[in-house]
């Protein structure tokens, strides 16, 4: 888990600068360290994610070049698993909802962002227990497949040893 001496990998995908002022501040006040890009458009948005590698994705709900909800859905069609959370002025809990249920971690309005470190943790948390959960998944996968071929040597081994056994005792004296 990202502790908060760990450095943390930001992209915003916002125009507005004193949107991004107000989040960093509030980063600042909860991390250690963490480094920050922000784009505006989409081929920036790409290039950052591929290069930046981030850990966390922070977008404004209203953008006039490149929206926010397109970004999210090519993250999703891609099979990233970058936390994205959004940031607004004002959004209905309503919308908010909706946005959480198609897999945005969470709905923040500007002037309230107290929250956001507590749900970077949070989710970066949940995240890493994901990804171990995964690990052992595949290594008994893994494990199970091994298995299986042994017993399928081990059957055909028998198999013979029998029929080599049948034949022995089914021959006429």
């Amino acid at each position: 888990m990202k502790t908060k001496k760990q450095l943390l990998r930001v992209l915003f995908l916002e125009e507005n600068k004193t949107t991004i002022d107000q989040v960093e501040n509030v980063l600042n006040d909860s991390f250690h360290k963490f480094s920050a890009k922000t784009a505006r458009t989409e081929k920036e948005f790409l290039k950052y994610v591929i290069r930046f590698n981030p850990d966390v994705i922070i977008a404004g709900y209203r953008l006039e070049k490149y929206s926010a909800g397109e970004a999210f859905d090519l993250l999703k069609a891609e099979n990233y698993r970058i936390p994205f959370f959004l940031i607004a002025d004002n959004l209905s809990e309503e919308v908010s909802r909706a946005l959480i249920k198609s897999g945005v971690e969470d709905c923040l309005i500007i002037s309230n962002l107290t929250t956001l470190p507590i749900s970077i943790l949070k989710i970066l948390e949940k995240n890493k227990i994901n990804l171990e959960k995964d690990e052992v998944e595949n290594q008994l996968k893994y494990k199970e497949e091994r298995l299986q071929t042994i017993f399928k040597k081990e059957d055909k081994t028998h198999d013979r040893q029998s029929e080599i056994t049948k034949r022995r005792f089914d021959r006429p004296t």
